[in-house]
């Protein structure tokens, strides 16, 4: 899928993480928000766990990619319970005590989201695309947000408008995440063959990029036994990319086949056994 694509999918299965963590808290757990404090932990740490531990995961479930699903599912979850319990915490212990503004609050749900954020880049180890995953998930927590507050003020029913709320925080969240990735992109891999990866685009946020058929790698490609477990890099380095293939593999680029390697160029096609991808770069400047 594409990486516009990718931020769609995120919004909704965002909004199905702030789905269940409201059905957890509100028909489950029947918080009552008795306790503002320890309510705010709960919620941050709930709708953190659901959210975060989602979107996250999507993109390895999407792929049937079982350990990268499953590392995004721990990391999200994990980084969705730390960022969300702190930054609600903090958001509400600020709005108690600074005469209740409204503000301190949004705060919070920004400092959420940029958890959620953070922990996408984390999982594909790319410091990069952790810190476009934060700007994204603080955009989409300040909006999400103001939806929840909007929704609250609206809505009579507080069961309803929670429900509401953190399924609009969770698509917001998820949705600002992948946009933001998506603007900001710099250089990828666009697959143009046939088959069920064509149109999947892959960003090249690190520095080395690993193409290969071991689901570890950054750039899956499978169902072709020609394709090596690790089949090609491509390195960033002195301001370009640089394609590298491994010893035995069938790699070309404008179908010339690439011996050791090759500095690629915008609209470069490389095939790798049966694929052929398009390599894409914005122009500097």
């Amino acid at each position: 899928m594409s990486l516009v694509l990718k931020a769609v999918y995120n919004a909704l299965i965002g909004g199905w993480g702030g789905f269940i963590a409201w059905a957890l808290l509100d028909l489950v757990w029947r918080t009552s928000g008795a306790a503002p404090l320890s309510d705010a932990l709960l919620n941050g740490a709930t709708v953190g766990l659901c959210v975060g531990a989602a979107v996250t995961s999507f993109e390895g479930l999407a792929e049937q990619r079982f350990r990268v699903f499953a590392r995004g599912l721990v990391i999200g979850a994990i980084s969705g319970v730390v960022g969300g319990a702190i930054g609600l915490f903090l958001g509400e212990a600020l709005y108690q005590s600074l005469q209740r503004a409204v503000a301190w609050r949004i705060i919070g749900w920004v400092l959420f989201g940029l958890g959620i954020g953070l922990a996408e880049g984390i999982a594909s180890k790319s410091r990069k695309r952790a810190l476009q995953g934060a700007l994204g998930g603080a955009v989409g927590g300040f909006l999400g947000s103001i939806a929840f507050l909007f929704i609250r003020q609206a809505v009579h029913s507080s069961v309803t408008s929670r429900a509401v709320g953190f399924v609009l925080l969770g698509m917001a969240i998820g949705f600002f995440i992948g946009l933001v990735q998506a603007l900001l992109k710099s250089a990828w891999l666009k697959v143009i063959s046939s088959g069920p990866l064509e149109g999947k685009e892959f960003s090249l946020t690190k520095p080395e990029t690993v193409i290969g058929r071991d689901d570890r790698y950054d750039v899956g490609l499978f169902g072709d036994p020609k394709v090596l477990p690790r089949h090609a890099e491509i390195r960033h380095k002195n301001g370009s990319f640089v394609l590298t293939s491994a010893a035995g593999s069938q790699v070309s680029v404008n179908d010339r086949a690439v011996s050791s390697e090759q500095i690629l160029s915008n609209n470069d096609v490389v095939r790798i056994a049966s694929f052929t991808l398009l390599f894409r770069e914005k122009k500097k400047g």
